[in-house]
């Protein structure tokens, strides 16, 4: 026999729940990553803005040294993906011109970072002690 919506379990006759019913509180949040990482740093003394500037002169190295994946993706992180790009079609059937203004543009977009990345890490507070 198939149970009946009752006030304790607001179901229908089918087992599933009766048009109206609210509900309950959901799904309990996860725990806020960045927090658990922050509070892992700072019972060990790991330095997460050492680490992450270790990773990226690693990759800096395999870049110059030819790794084209590691250059890739220092360029997607630091200029952002060029979404116009990719719609343009890939770099071996544009223009010697064409080719020439992506790059330009990609050291323009990687200056212009640059300087603001300056200008908001002078404001900012080291995280590490040393």
């Amino acid at each position: 026999m198939a149970p009946t919506q009752t006030a304790e379990n607001g179901r229908g006759r089918t087992g599933r729940f009766a048009k109206g019913n609210p509900g309950g509180p959901g799904r309990p949040r996860g725990l806020d990553f960045r927090a658990v990482v922050a509070a892992h740093a700072e019972l060990t003394g790991f330095c997460i803005e050492g680490a992450i500037i270790e990773v990226f002169t690693a990759l800096l190295r395999q870049a110059r040294e030819g790794d084209v994946a590691a250059a890739k993706f220092l360029i997607e992180r630091l200029c952002g993906k060029d979404e116009s790009a990719e719609a343009e079609g890939p770099p071996s059937q544009l223009s010697e011109a064409e080719r020439i203004r992506r790059i330009e543009d990609l050291l323009e977009t990687a200056r212009r970072r640059r300087e603001a990345a300056d200008t908001s890490s002078a404001a900012a507070p080291r995280a590490c002690r040393t």
